[in-house]
């Protein structure tokens, strides 16, 4: 095959090492130049096939150059011997001379005469080489990518490490080029990208379209290289190389922008719930972060809340000695501060849980309301401001505890993820990374409602006197405001707070039941509750978690305080016309609903935010302070960069995906279409709970089936093992009951008591089960074989 063709093979490739540099670049951050940037990935990518086309010569070039590494090395060393000889031969003809001890201080060690040695040796000293590995190792992985420092830029070091990583990524490619086997690996960065999409790392998409224009146009110069070494005799005039080369790189490039055309105008949200109905969480995992390692924090990590998300129930032992976060406030607080963690949208009746929530960096979503633009740059707004320090043996996670409006912290404005709803996550590039200690800043306002959210929607398990009872009392009040002030009133002063509530195992509507039967019961209660009734009055609302902070309990801001498991708490947020976003609490033990000058106007609550702030200078002089924050300065942090206010900020109307979502490359396509094809079959839903018969039915047969495998039972029959494991007689007959009489002489009530006393006997069983079987034959009965167990 002619040079040309191998030369056009490499500029495809070169496109796909282009990619890979810049992605690399995006993580670390290399203090070079953008140019020679390009100039250094230019040459050293190049220069690698230079060396490849010219083997014999870069033969000889190479030895050249270690045979004058070792005569400078050598010739260094005979000098140096030689000078070290004449030096003792001085002091043993003159004892009486000695050396200056401040002699040569600030002057290089002189070894020998002869400079240009001197000189050469100095420059080529493998002990820099040493150094540098030390300053990688130490400096950019310890420090900066692992524990997250802020380290001095040393730009010899970094011009070093990226013609370094330049180096060792080329002769990567050139293995992937040169051996068949491995061509495969370069379908591995598609998945790469995704996987970087998922966990909320938004590359510029330019980087991707790139990577896949430089992978279709190297497939086809490849099967053109192959086509020339099958037939030596094929006349490349037909195929020319380099025209083949600019074809090859115009398609890559032209099924990027119909990719990009049809996800911008295709009705892909639609088509996204489709797919997630197929196969539940696929294009979820962008919409919440609940992955072990990397987990929102909620009230499920606090005695308030059990594992299943399910309402209500008696709490656990608190903690109130082991703080979950200590937090200081720059400024004394008079009245308390909520920390939210975890907004809440969708209420089934039984639970809430987040719909379509996605993330974005620089506050985008904050700032893409001209009303909280306009709030920071004004400054009349009674913001917070302080320091929180996590316990890191106590809680893992990359939840910022924040107030609302949050629009500053010391993590960098591009590596805080916040939703529309202020949700806000630490993420620090590809590598999972605990927060450990923050700065925030904080506005305590916000006017920004996301169209992606119905925060109206209602529940049908929702009764219709709780309708009835949420209609009369917002009747009293005016505007919504008022109306809010009622429903809080109504529930502080109706209604009795308490730790030990039943659970609400009938599976009734968890509001209904406590206005009405319960009538007790804790924040959780008493927050949806107020959020349900504010909806049923048409007034948009959500149910938040986080922590709540006495500002009894707080220093005055010197020293940090303890937050306990005791301050974890949970209320309702709701929008008001003319202010915003806005705090109720209906928590008696904190409500202040009961006192007679609880009730502000709505003007007044205004009037109170549009204020400055009194500072004690250094001098003792007490100063007024303009709060106002210009648009230049307002995303200016320490060590996080400045946001742009001009040309991110998105429009009104928002799109469900973020700025890199619209372009959902083909790659991405392809890996979808794969897992379809492997998950087709799995049951990934037949261990969902469902109250329905049919899914009673499932349970009681795969309690039967795993209880018989791990006893090692003749029978697998649900009567045979029931009987055998000696089940109590009352469950047996329930169990039965389910499986044999006509589904018309089963109720619902019969159905869920069946289905919570398999599910109470279902983790001994599997965990038998597994401790007999093992792990991976659970896994092919969980994913193969639970299918075929009804008969």
């Amino acid at each position: 095959m002619d040079n040309k063709s191998k030369l056009t093979k490499w500029v495809t490739g070169y496109f796909i090492f282009l990619s890979l540099m810049f992605t690399l670049n995006y993580f670390l951050k290399l203090s070079v130049d953008i140019s020679l940037f390009g100039l250094v990935t230019l040459m050293v990518y190049f220069g690698i096939y230079v060396i490849k086309r010219y083997k014999n010569i870069s033969l000889r070039v190479a030895a050249i150059l270690i045979i004058f590494l070792l005569f400078i090395y050598g010739a260094d060393y005979v000098l140096t011997s030689l000078s070290k000889m004449k030096t003792q031969d001085l002091v043993i003809e003159n004892e009486s001379q000695t050396l200056d001890s401040a002699e040569g201080i600030h002057e290089q060690i002189k070894r020998h005469d002869v400079a240009i040695i001197q000189n050469l040796r100095d420059a080529l000293d493998y002990k820099k080489v040493m150094t540098f590995g030390r300053w990688v190792a130490d400096e950019r992985i310890g420090k900066q990518m692992i524990n997250g420092e802020k380290i001095d830029t040393n730009k010899k070091y970094e011009f070093y490490l990226l013609v370094l990583i330049s180096f060792f990524l080329t002769l990567i490619l050139y293995l992937i080029f040169r051996f068949k086997w491995l061509k495969l690996t370069l379908l591995i960065p598609i998945l790469l990208f995704v996987w970087l999409w998922y966990q909320f790392i938004d590359l510029p998409w330019i980087y991707s379209a790139i990577y896949f224009a430089g992978v279709v146009a190297f497939f086809i110069m490849d099967h053109h290289e192959k086509l020339l070494l099958i037939h030596p005799d094929f006349n490349t005039a037909y195929y020319p190389a380099g025209k083949l080369m600019i074809t090859s790189i115009t398609t890559g490039i032209i099924i990027i922008a119909i990719a990009g055309i049809t996800t911008t105008i295709f009705p892909i949200k639609q088509v996204n719930y489709l797919v997630d109905f197929i196969t539940p969480n696929m294009w979820g995992a962008r919409s919440g972060y609940t992955n072990s390692q990397l987990k929102m924090y909620s009230l499920k990590e606090t005695a308030f809340q059990g594992e299943s998300e399910i309402l209500g129930g008696p709490v656990r032992d608190i903690n109130t000695v082991d703080p979950i976060f200590w937090v200081k406030f720059d400024h004394k607080i008079d009245k308390a501060v909520y920390l939210k963690t975890t907004i809440k949208d969708n209420y089934d009746g039984l639970k809430w849980s987040n719909n379509g929530i996605t993330y974005k960096t620089n506050f985008k979503y904050y700032l893409s309301d001209e009303k909280n633009v306009k709030l920071l740059t004004s400054g009349d707004f009674d913001g917070i401001s302080g320091s929180i320090k996590i316990n890191k043996k106590l809680t893992k996670t990359v939840t910022l505890f924040t107030p609302m409006g949050l629009y500053k912290t010391s993590l960098g404005s591009d590596r805080v993820y916040s939703s529309a709803e202020n949700e806000a996550f630490y993420k620090a590039g590809a590598f999972i990374k605990y927060l450990n200690e923050y700065d925030f800043s904080a506005s305590q306002r916000d006017f920004y409602e996301s169209p992606e959210v119905d925060y109206l929607q209602l529940s049908n398990r929702i009764e219709k006197r709780t309708t009835d009872l949420a209609l009369s009392v917002g009747s009293l009040g005016a505007s919504d405001y008022e109306k809010m002030v009622l429903l809080t009133q109504f529930l502080s002063q109706t209604y009795t707070y308490s730790l030990t509530p039943l659970s609400n195992r009938e599976r009734r509507d968890f509001v209904s039941t406590f206005l009405f039967e319960t009538k007790k019961g804790y924040c959780t209660y008493f927050a949806s509750a107020l959020a349900i009734m504010a909806r049923i009055n048409g007034i948009p609302s959500r149910y938040v978690e986080g922590f709540r902070v006495d500002p009894n309990e707080v220093g005055d801001g010197k020293d940090y305080s303890k937050v306990t498991g005791r301050d974890a708490h949970a209320w309702a947020e709701v929008y008001i016309d003319g202010y915003g976003w806005m705090i109720f609490e209906a928590t008696p033990i904190y409500s202040e609903a009961s006192s007679p000058e609880f009730v502000p106007t709505l003007e007044e609550l205004i009037a109170q935010e549009e204020t400055t702030e009194a500072i004690t200078n250094d001098s003792g002089e007490t100063v007024v302070e303009n709060r106002k924050i210009s648009l230049e300065d307002l995303l200016a942090e320490e060590d996080g960069g400045r946001g742009n206010l001009n040309t991110d900020i998105p429009s009104k109307t928002l799109s469900t995906k973020s700025n890199n979502g619209k372009y959902v490359f083909i790659g991405f396509t392809l890996v979808l279409i794969v897992l379809l094809f492997f998950l087709r079959k799995l049951p990934l839903r037949y261990l969902r709970r469902k109250n329905t018969h049919g899914f009673a039915v499932r349970m009681i047969y795969v309690l039967a089936y795993l209880t018989a495998k791990s006893r090692d039972y003749p029978s697998t029959e649900p009567e045979y093992v029931f009987m055998k494991a000696d089940y109590p007689q009352s469950e047996i007959k329930l169990l039965l009951k389910i499986l044999y009489a006509k589904r018309e002489q089963i109720n619902d009530a019969t159905v869920i008591k069946g289905i919570d006393t398999a599910m109470g006997h279902l983790k001994s069983a599997r965990g038998n089960y597994i401790m007999r079987q093992g792990k991976f034959s659970y896994l092919k009965f969980r994913w193969h074989d639970i299918t075929k167990l009804i008969p």
